[in-house]
């Protein structure tokens, strides 16, 4: 398979579960509209950080939000109150999704193939 981001041997985990059929998740983004620089892991945006216990897999992974309600709570910190949110619609082809880290939030290994600006919307500006 090819993922949007070179991920290490054993990535997705045997954990995470192929997107087969249609959902939402939601994501914080910088740019309105959003673009592809709103997509890049947290590796690639910082290459020579050290994310603590975060593994390099998830560390290359997206952070999405299961719901907009989740998504809104953690926009609650000082630092994220004014990003942008956005919808993004899932279906099959879309890659790999693990449930991650606290309730609602997920890591996603996006496919290369998927279209990701294509199928997400503003939700919250």
């Amino acid at each position: 398979m090819d993922f949007l981001e070179t991920l290490p041997p054993g990535c997705p985990p045997p954990e995470a579960k192929e997107i087969n059929s249609e959902s939402f998740v939601y994501r914080l983004v910088k740019n309105n509209p959003p673009t592809m620089q709103d997509f890049q892991s947290l590796r690639s945006r910082r290459p020579a950080g050290n994310f603590g216990i975060m593994s390099e897999c998830h560390a290359r992974g997206l952070s999405v939000w299961a719901n907009a309600e989740s998504c809104e709570n953690a926009r609650r910190l000082t630092a994220l109150r004014t990003i942008p949110v956005c919808r993004i619609g899932l279906s099959e082809g879309a890659g790999y999704i693990q449930e991650t880290f606290q309730l609602n939030h997920r890591t996603w290994w996006p496919l290369k193939a998927f279209d990701i600006l294509d199928n997400c919307e503003m939700v919250q500006e």
